[in-house]
C-alpha cells in the first residue's frame, strides 16, 4: 500500500524541477513511510512513497522501470493473484529481480498492454504508467474505487496524485472552489466522482483507464488541448444487465456453496502479507463472515479489532465480544469517550483533504488506529451491502415504489390538515409517521410522488433536500443518478438502488473513508467482499436469495450460520453509527458555534447554518445529517484555504 503523485510541465521541460515532487511526496508521508523514489526526465516527474506489504526488499522500489525500459509505474495497491500471474509469465520466459507485485504488474503490462494486464488483475490499485517513448500517460483505478487517484490541469501543469494534497503541494495548483460540488457535498455528504471540491481537478472514476497525449509541440498543457481517452475496462453495471438475463440457476444451498467457496478464495489471497495482519470486527454480518473464514484459513489466532460506546444505542462491542469468544480470535476492544471524540475531530481536515461528512469517518479512523498499534494490514466486511442488498433504504425504498396510489397520497399531503397528514403513515403499508415537522412532510411527500425508481433511489440517497438553503450555489453537477443505463433492471428498486450505490456511494463515501482513515496511520485495509468475481457471481443471483423484502443478506447469513450460531447474529442492522446529534448539543457545540461565526460569503449562508444549529440544540429535530457536512466544509476551509 502505497502512495503516489506527479506532474508534466512542459514549460520547464529543460529544466524540471523535481524539488516540486519532493514536497508533493512529503505530503503523502502516512502512505509511504517504508521508501521514496523519484524517477523524472524532461518535463515529466513521476514519486511514490512505499508502505512495504510485499517483497520487503529493495526488488520492490518504485518508480520501476520495466525490462526494455520503455515504462516507469508507480502503483498503489495490492495485486491478489500476482503470484499465479507471475507463475505464468515465467512460463513465457520473462524472468523477474525480486517477488512484488509491482515487478509482475509491469511485466504483464509490458506483455499484454495494459488493458489485458488490468483484466488479468484480481485486486485494489490506483496505476499512473509513463510510456516514455509515446510520451503519454495512463491513469487507472480499480473496479469498484478501493483506492484513490486525483489528476487536473493549473496553470499550464499537469498534475496528478493518490490524494488531493498532494497536487495542491504543488506550487501551481490552483485552489478555487467549484461551487457546484460543495452543493453535492451537503447534499450527499460526499462529492461524486468525477468531480472534486476544487476547479480542473477531478477524481478518476472506478474501473477505468484514462490516456493523456503530451504534444511536446505545446508548452502550457489545458484539458482542451491534451489529447485524452477513457476506457471504462470494467462495468459493474454491464456485468449485472448481462446476469439479469441470465441468472443463475442452482437452488439456494447451491449457491451458498459456491459463495463459499469464493470466499474462501478471496480472503485468502488477501490474507497474504509479509507483515502483521488482522480483521476488523464490528459483530455485524459482514465482518463476522470474513473473520470466521480467515479462521478457518489459520491454524493461529486472528487478531480482530472493534470500538466501543457507552451509548447502547451504538455499541455493537459487546455482540463482537461475544463473536470474537466463539471464534476463538485474540480480540481487542476499545470503548470511546468524548474526550477521544474531540480530540479526533481537529484531525478529521488533514485526515480527510477533500471535504467529507460520513459520521462514521470518526471510528473508523479510531478503529484504525487501535489496530495499527499489532498489525499493518487489516481485513473488513466493507462492499456486502452494496452487493448482498443490506441497506434498510433499499426496503423502505421497495415498499414505497409498491405502494398503490402513491400520488394519491402525496396530494392528499397537500390538502389535508397537519393531525390528519400524521395518520397517513399508519395507513399506509409502509411506516412513514414520525414527530411531524415541515421537513419531514416534504420528504414524505417527495418520496410518494416521485415519478420513478431513479428519483426514488436519489431522494433516498441525499442528506438534505435543499441545498441551495445554504449556499450560493443551487446548481448541482451531473450525478450517477442522471445515467439511463439501467432500463432493464429500473423496474426492480432494489436492484437499481444497489446498482446506484456501486457506482457512487460505494467508492466515494465507504471506500474515501476507509482509505483515508486507515492510510492517514499508515495501515492497508482489504475488502474481500469486493473481488469482481465474488460480483460477477452475486449479480447473478435470484432477488429471492439476497432479500424477503425487509431484510438483506439472505444468502450471506445462511453461510455465516455455518460457523456462528444465529442467537449471536440474528439483530436489527445497527451500522458504524456515533451520536453525534448528541455531541452537537453537548461537547461539540462549541466547536460548531465557532465554525458557523461571522458573516454569509461567497459559499455559504451562514445566517441560516446556525438558525438550524440552533434548531437542532433546541431539540426541534436531528439535524446532525445536514448540519454535519456544513461543519466538515468549515473545518476543510480552515485547514487548507
Amino acid at each position: 500500500m502505497c502512495g503516489f503523485a506527479g506532474f508534466i510541465d512542459n514549460q520547464e521541460c529543460l529544466n524540471t524541477n523535481h524539488s516540486h515532487l519532493e514536497v508533493m511526496l512529503n505530503s503523502l508521508l502516512h502512505r509511504g513511510p517504508d521508501d521514496s523514489g523519484i524517477w523524472k526526465e524532461a518535463g515529466v516527474c513521476i514519486g511514490h512513497r512505499r508502505l512495504s506489504i510485499q517483497d520487503l526488499s529493495f526488488n520492490g522500489h518504485q518508480p520501476m522501470k520495466s525490462t526494455s525500459g520503455r515504462f516507469i509505474l508507480v502503483f498503489n495497491g495490492e495485486i491478489y493473484n500476482y503470484k499465479s500471474l507471475r507463475t505464468n509469465l515465467k512460463k513465457k520466459g520473462i524472468s523477474f529481480q525480486g517477488c512484488s507485485d509491482t515487478e509482475v504488474l509491469l511485466a504483464l503490462i509490458e506483455t499484454e498492454g495494459i488493458e489485458n494486464a488490468i483484466h488479468k488483475c484480481v485486486g485494489m490499485f490506483a496505476i499512473a504508467l509513463w510510456d516514455i517513448s509515446d510520451k503519454r500517460l495512463y491513469l487507472a483505478r480499480d473496479r469498484f474505487g478501493e483506492k484513490p487517484l486525483y489528476y487536473g490541469w493549473h496553470d499550464g501543469v499537469f498534475i496528478f496524485g493518490s490524494e488531493l494534497k498532494a497536487l495542491m503541494a504543488h506550487p501551481k495548483f490552483k485552489k478555487v472552489i467549484d461551487k457546484k460540488s460543495l452543493s453535492l457535498l451537503l447534499s450527499f455528504g460526499y462529492i461524486q466522482s468525477p468531480h472534486s471540491i476544487f476547479k480542473n481537478t477531478y477524481k478518476l472514476q472506478q474501473g477505468c483507464i484514462h490516456t493523456f497525449k503530451f504534444p511536446a509541440s505545446i508548452r502550457s498543457y489545458t484539458k482542451e488541448n491534451c489529447e485524452s481517452k477513457v476506457i471504462d475496462y470494467w462495468s459493474s453495471d454491464r456485468i449485472l444487465t448481462s446476469n439479469f438475463k441470465k441468472p443463475f440457476n442452482g437452488n439456494f444451498d447451491e449457491a451458498t456453496d459456491e459463495l463459499e467457496e469464493l470466499l474462501i478464495d478471496s480472503v485468502s489471497l488477501q490474507m497474504h502479507a509479509d507483515v502483521p495482519l488482522g480483521a476488523f470486527l464490528s459483530g455485524g454480518v459482514d465482518s463476522s463472515l470474513i473473520v470466521s473464514l480467515m479462521q478457518r484459513l489459520t491454524n493461529r489466532q486472528v487478531q480482530t479489532f472493534t470500538i466501543g460506546f457507552d451509548d447502547p444505542r451504538f455499541n455493537e462491542a459487546e455482540y463482537s465480544k461475544s463473536i470474537a469468544n466463539h471464534l476463538e480470535t485474540d480480540h481487542t476492544e476499545l470503548y470511546l469517550n468524548n474526550s477521544d471524540v474531540q480530540n479526533i475531530i481537529c484531525k478529521l481536515p488533514s485526515v480527510f483533504d477533500e471535504p467529507f461528512a460520513d459520521q462514521s469517518q470518526i471510528p473508523t479512523y479510531l478503529l484504525s488506529r487501535l489496530a495499527k498499534h499489532n498489525v499493518t494490514v487489516c481485513l473488513s466486511g466493507d462492499g456486502a451491502d452494496e452487493i448482498f442488498c443490506g441497506y434498510n433504504k433499499y426496503f423502505l425504498g421497495s415498499k414505497i415504489s409498491n405502494i398503490r396510489l402513491r400520488k394519491f397520497w402525496a396530494h392528499s399531503m397537500k390538502i389535508l390538515p397537519w393531525k390528519l397528514i400524521e395518520d397517513i403513515g399508519s395507513i399506509l403499508p409502509v411506516n412513514l409517521s414520525k414527530k411531524i415537522s415541515s421537513e419531514r412532510i416534504e420528504f414524505i411527500y417527495k418520496l410518494l410522488s416521485a415519478n420513478d425508481n431513479i428519483e426514488l433511489a436519489k431522494i433516498l440517497s441525499k442528506s438534505h433536500l435543499h441545498p441551495e438553503l445554504f449556499t450560493k450555489e443551487n446548481v448541482m453537477h451531473d450525478t450517477v443518478f442522471d445515467n439511463s443505463s439501467y432500463a432493464d433492471i429500473s423496474q426492480d428498486f432494489e436492484y437499481y438502488a444497489m446498482a446506484l450505490d456501486r457506482k457512487s456511494y460505494l467508492p466515494d463515501n465507504i471506500m474515501t473513508k476507509v482509505d483515508r482513515a486507515s492510510m492517514a496511520v499508515s495501515l492497508e485495509c482489504r475488502a474481500p467482499f469486493l473481488d469482481y468475481r465474488i460480483y460477477n457471481f452475486a449479480s447473478s443471483l435470484p432477488h429471492s436469495f439476497l432479500s424477503d423484502g425487509s431484510t438483506g443478506k439472505k444468502i450471506l447469513r445462511e453461510l455465516l450460520f455455518r460457523y456462528i450460531p444465529p442467537n449471536l447474529i440474528d439483530r436489527p442492522k445497527m451500522g458504524f453509527s456515533i451520536p453525534l446529534a448528541d455531541w452537537l448539543r453537548g461537547d461539540l457545540y462549541n466547536w460548531a458555534m465557532d465554525l458557523l461565526h461571522g458573516s454569509d460569503d461567497e459559499y455559504l449562508n451562514l445566517t441560516e447554518c446556525k438558525n438550524v444549529m440552533q434548531r437542532h440544540f433546541l431539540c426541534e429535530r436531528d439535524y446532525s445529517p445536514v448540519l454535519w457536512p456544513i461543519l466538515m466544509f468549515q473545518a476543510w476551509r480552515q485547514e487548507w484555504l
